[in-house]
């Protein structure tokens, strides 16, 4: 088996390490309220217009695997986000699928497709996840904060927490299903940089950084007028030469299959001989 399979476990374990934060120790001011109006109005308008976001994406990972050996690879799939709470991410090669991860309003899930002999899935009930059985799939966040941490939720004005200038960047600190989340945006052009994601102690967990903005496009390929990220990148410092970068084309507005977002569905198109309910299972932590 191709080390590709292994690319969603290093790609989530990169973000289980605690980060720095999205600036550097630079100097920090109170922001202006009208300021954080204006930027998180824009911000909402730009979001409230993805109601659907569909994208080819192209993911390289470098790190290190479990023998400690250093490695490099590259996988190819598609990202899918249904507003405001339906994520998809596949990853595979050479048009296979070796993982594919999903969540809806009520469950989350992870396929591990790359054993054609013992295709497995973990599922659990969204009401009933915690800590401990998210990183059974290797998330580090709630599996409902990742529409958010690739830039695409919206921000409300009323539970922000703290409004700063750091490092000549805008910084908004809100709450989190768990923690908190840092939303960092460059001012000229006014674009969400950096999402940075923290524990209940403001502990770093996970942090994403969306550059290369790009058109997202209609079903029939005109410019929609928004602009989302070409790519997401995600480092730690535990590791300075490793990095997952997710290289999205495509990006379109379109209609999304509902089999996507259908674990039931989704488990009989892949052919999978185990399930493993997160919930119920004595193999895994509570």
């Amino acid at each position: 088996m191709s080390r590709i399979a292994i690319i969603p476990i290093v790609f989530m374990s990169l973000v289980l390490c605690a980060c720095s934060g999205g600036g550097g120790a630079g100097r920090v001011k109170p922001a202006d309220p009208d300021l954080v109006t204006r930027v998180v109005e824009e911000h909402n308008a730009r979001v409230d217009r993805i109601d659907t976001f569909w994208a080819r994406v192209s993911v390289r990972v470098r790190g290190l695997d479990a023998r400690g050996e250093r490695f490099e690879e590259q996988g190819e799939g598609h990202l899918q986000i249904v507003a405001p709470d339906r994520a998809s991410l596949t990853v595979g090669k050479l048009g296979e699928t070796y993982f594919a991860y999903g969540a809806n309003e009520d469950r989350y899930w992870m396929f591990d497709l790359s054993d054609s002999d013992h295709r497995a899935a973990l599922v659990g009930d969204l009401s009933r996840v915690t800590r401990a059985k998210a990183h059974t799939l290797g998330l580090s966040i709630h599996p409902s904060d990742l529409v958010g941490a690739v830039g695409l939720e919206r921000i409300d004005l009323e539970r922000i927490e703290d409004a700063r200038i750091e490092d000549g960047m805008l910084v908004l600190e809100t709450p989190a299903r768990w923690g908190s989340s840092s939303w960092w945006f460059t001012l000229d052009p006014m674009e969400l940089r950096w999402v940075v994601s923290s524990d209940e102690q403001g502990t770093e967990l996970a942090r994403t950084e969306l550059s290369q903005y790009k058109a997202l496009l209609e079903s029939n390929r005109f410019p929609t007028g928004v602009e989302v990220p070409g790519q997401v990148e995600i480092t730690t410092p535990g590791d300075e030469d490793g990095y997952v970068r997710i290289e999205l084309s495509d990006t379109t507005r379109k209609a999304i299959r509902g089999v996507v977002y259908d674990f039931d569905r989704l488990s009989r198109m892949y052919r999978v001989s185990e399930v493993i309910d997160l919930d119920t299972d004595p193999r895994v932590n509570p």
